[in-house]
């Protein structure tokens, strides 16, 4: 059986120099800060204190990131704006697609039974959309007019609406009348022949009441 030596499996450095030992640093030089750096303030604590402090210490790091994304958040909303977004006074005009947009918006306010809480609506879901800045103050001017003309819009609609009905109701009522004339004109031979007929019921009573009294004289 072949035999091999065990060195083999080594490395050929341990081969070469077997005599030499892996160094060892020095325990003099290891203290608090080559261990982790809130390892000398669990020193003392129990396993339950260590998970404690462990939740308090990530606490402390999401609020101080939390801290540090409101600040640059802030930052962002004190640059100064673009020209697109740049509010003038209340008579600036808006371009004619923010008229079309503050017309319709208008007109759905004067059709809704409930324009407050719409507004409120469209506030919370589109209130940093530029395009909506007229319902937080911006072309105040050509927004208060726009209400106007919807206002007035509905009005005229609402009047055509109710003359349209009122004619409805006459046009209703005039043929009611000359379905009663033709009815009144459909029942007037009908009366007559009615009269005719009674007429002769009443003739030959008449003739039979004659000709009764004949007859008992004769006998």
């Amino acid at each position: 059986m072949a035999r091999f030596d065990a060195r083999l499996l080594y490395p050929s450095a341990s081969r070469d120099s077997p005599s030499v030992s892996a160094s060892v640093s020095p325990v003099a030089h290891v203290g608090w800060e080559d261990l982790p750096s809130d390892a000398e303030d669990t020193f003392f604590l129990s396993p339950l204190e260590i998970e404690n402090l462990r939740i308090e210490q990530r606490r402390r790091d999401m609020e101080r990131n939390r801290e540090e994304r409101m600040r640059m958040i802030s930052s962002q909303e004190q640059e100064p704006r673009s020209e697109a977004d740049a509010w003038g006074g209340s008579d600036e005009e808006p371009d004619s697609t923010q008229i079309t947009l503050m017309r319709r918006t208008a007109l759905q306010f004067q059709a809704s039974p409930n324009s407050t809480r719409l507004e409120m609506r469209i506030l919370a879901n589109y209130g940093s959309d530029p395009r909506f800045a007229f319902l937080r103050g911006r072309w105040k001017r050509a927004w208060d007019r726009t209400k106007a003309s919807a206002i007035s819009s509905m009005s005229k609609s609402s009047g055509n609406a109710l003359e349209a009905l009122t004619e409805y109701g006459e046009s209703h009522m005039n043929s009611d009348s000359e379905q009663g004339d033709v009815s009144l004109i459909n029942e007037e031979p009908i009366a007559v022949a009615v009269d005719t007929e009674e007429k002769e019921k009443m003739q030959r009573r008449e003739r039979l009441r004659e000709w009764s009294n004949k007859r008992r004289k004769i006998q």
